[in-house]
């Protein structure tokens, strides 16, 4: 519990450090999963940054990614910096292929706010710390992060983001 509370510090002080902005933030934070050389995420070696362009197919490199980490002995800490920029890469892989879809991200708070019932089932962790909302939907991307290191690839953060692009409605 302390280390999330530890990570929410982080995610807190990107947000503030961005002007308050939410979207801002996370997205800078995306760009910390590859690009952030004095505090690089755990197996940053086994990321080839050329080819993170923010496309969806780049997720399937993320996805070989979290294949090979998942596999390593990573620390508590090192694991949730990892699932909250990897997650933030997957949600902002989304937030810029989605043509017909405006997704904001919210803190776990605000999106308490929305649908108290949902957030207290769900509890905060570093799953629901930062999610993405349109419309009276949530999408969960640091929860499919977490969700892959727990059971591989088919929890395929590539195939999470193409099945929201092509089918919306499975969101309802």
């Amino acid at each position: 519990m302390r280390l999330i509370a530890i990570v929410l510090c982080m995610f807190l002080s990107v947000a503030s450090h961005a002007a308050q902005n939410s979207n801002q933030a996370l997205s800078d934070l995306s760009v910390m999963f590859f690009d952030e050389p004095l505090n690089p995420i755990f197996g940053i070696e086994l990321l080839d940054s050329s080819k993170l362009d923010f496309s969806v197919n780049s997720l399937g490199h993320v996805d070989d990614f979290l294949e090979s980490v998942r596999k390593m002995n990573i620390d508590s800490k090192d694991r949730l910096v990892l699932v909250l920029r990897t997650g933030a890469y997957v949600g902002e892989v989304l937030r810029k292929n989605d043509k017909n879809t405006k997704w904001s991200w919210l803190s776990f708070k605000q999106a308490s706010k929305l649908d108290k019932e949902t957030f207290e089932k769900f509890g905060k962790s570093i799953s629901t710390v930062a999610i993405l909302h349109s419309e009276g939907k949530f999408v969960f991307p640091l929860g499919k992060v977490e969700k892959y290191l727990i059971n591989g690839s088919e929890d395929s953060v590539k195939y999470f983001v193409e099945v929201i692009l092509t089918d919306p409605g499975l969101l309802e």
